[in-house]
């Protein structure tokens, strides 16, 4: 890392022509890069160690209950469904895990039809853990970032999995992220930086989707937190799959026990309804029995010539 007094990276160790934009939304400034010693350097608020490939980013609690579609989100940004508010710009975590060796996904450019993007290469699998001193205790907390979250399918926490460098887009306005300071996703968004490796559905489509806040486990509103973000081990790579293939035979035996509640439920009362007819002296009618209702039907509406 070559940091001086106007910060700069090496031909060597310079990213890409897109990666290389994302350091300020404005193009004509330079990322705020201060290098404190050898292996950690400052982004703006965005600690990076690049020794460790360790980042951590300034944040707070942001909402004790709730379904979340995020789980962080910029000052500006979706508040009422992020666990965490992001004390920093989300171009600048961006640059940061670039400078702790990490790679976003690569895209296809957008279908003009569809507007859809082929995924060309996965970027980089990472864990969040979340840094926080308690009120009263003289030491810092650690936890993994789903101890906060409770998944709606299971009835309890998820599994720890990894989230993709997403890395957001790039459009004429800029780093989309910085825009709708989308930074951790939930569900499934191409704007925010960081995206989940597991699929749990959109909470809004289902009552048995996505997450909710796990109430009893996170601290206060405005509890100042770090949030931390490092390389996912091989293990934890590994164990994706299987966990999503867990989720998927859950998901398959709840729908077979909805089918078969269903079967054992009557049959309700037909609804109430009334028939307002025009009436007048050309109109034939008759009569239907269904069961105990009697229905007036409007066969036909003949008109005389007569």
């Amino acid at each position: 890392l070559s940091v001086g007094p106007n910060p700069s990276i090496s031909h060597a160790e310079a990213p890409s022509a897109q990666q290389n934009q994302v350091g300020h939304t404005d193009q004509s400034k330079a990322p705020p890069i201060k290098r404190l010693d050898q292996d950690r350097a400052l982004v703006g608020d965005v600690l990076v160690n690049r020794r460790t490939k360790r980042i951590e980013v300034p944040a707070e609690v942001n909402m004790t209950r709730g379904i979340l579609e995020y789980y962080g989100v910029g000052a500006d940004g979706k508040l009422h469904e992020s666990v965490l508010k992001i004390n920093a710009v989300a171009s600048h975590i961006h640059l940061a895990l670039i400078l702790a060796g990490y790679e976003p996904s690569e895209y296809s450019p957008r279908d003009p039809k569809t507007y859809k993007r082929t995924l060309i290469k996965r970027g980089s699998l990472l864990r969040l853990y979340i840094k926080w001193r308690p009120q009263g205790i003289d030491r810092d907390q650690w936890v993994p970032a789903e101890e906060w979250l409770y998944h709606r399918e299971v009835d309890a926490p998820p599994k720890p999995s990894p989230y993709e460098f997403k890395g957001s887009v790039i459009d004429r306005d800029g780093y989309v992220a910085d825009n709708f300071k989308s930074i951790i996703g939930l569900i499934d968004d191409a704007t925010v930086v960081l995206a989940p490796t597991v699929d749990t559905g959109n909470p809004y489509q289902g009552d048995q989707l996505g997450y909710e806040i796990y109430s009893s486990a996170i601290p206060p509103k405005g509890t100042p937190l770090t949030l931390v973000i490092q390389e996912a081990s091989k293990k934890e790579i590994k164990e994706v799959a299987h966990y999503e293939s867990e989720l998927q035979a859950l998901r398959e035996l709840r729908r077979q026990q909805r089918i078969a509640r269903n079967k054992l439920k009557p049959l309700p009362p037909p609804p109430t309804f009334e028939l307002n007819l025009r009436l007048d002296a050309r109109s034939k009618l008759s009569y239907a029995q269904v069961d105990q209702y009697t229905i007036l039907i409007n066969q036909t509406k003949t008109q005389s010539n007569h």
